[in-house]
């Protein structure tokens, strides 16, 4: 059997091609600017702990924190600053998993620790809020495996999270039905 040419298929596999790699190329830089963007953020935010807790504790609380609190604050500034450098220098899948989830650890610490201190309630509970957002933008920024291989079906490179069918032999113009598959 002859395998004949399908222009249109191949045109509209080549439009399909050259689309999902644009719109891939366009999420790539909205990611790296959305990383950026963060551990800008989370440096920020621990030199803010770190230089003035003080003033951190008080916006939330309303009164003067105890010295226990304002090395605590410093010590959380700190770590912020540090997982600000290291997503900031590499933003790879791992390190944003592993920022995610210390950001979840810390946020049921701040939720826990908010539990037991009514005095300062709202001081961890505002650190857990600042923690999930982190874990949150963490989490979506880290990408997706590339190739999920499930039987029957194709998941598309670059994380796009659509999934198709498996091409069929009516699709592809050089596969007959007879033919084994």
């Amino acid at each position: 059997m002859s395998c004949g040419f399908q222009g249109s298929w191949a045109i509209n596999t080549v439009r399909t091609a050259a689309r999902e790699l644009r719109e891939r190329l366009v999420r790539e830089k909205v990611k790296d600017m959305t990383i950026r963007a963060m551990s800008l953020a989370r440096a920020g935010y621990g030199a803010f702990l770190l230089c003035a807790p003080d003033v951190a504790i008080g916006l939330c609380t309303a009164r003067q924190p105890s010295s226990r609190a304002r090395a605590v604050a410093r010590l959380l500034g700190a770590r912020h600053l540090v997982q600000a450098a290291m997503t900031a220098r590499t933003p790879t899948p791992a390190v944003l998993a592993v920022g995610a989830q210390v950001d979840l650890v810390h946020a049921a610490s701040m939720l826990a620790l908010g539990a037991a201190n009514r005095s300062l309630r709202s001081a961890p509970l505002s650190d857990a809020l600042a923690a999930v957002i982190f874990a949150a933008l963490g989490a979506a920024c880290a990408p997706t495996p590339a190739v999920a291989r499930v039987p029957g079906l194709v998941r598309l490179a670059g994380g796009s999270g659509e999934v198709l069918s498996a091409p069929t032999k009516g699709d592809m113009p050089c596969i007959s039905a007879s033919e084994p598959s």
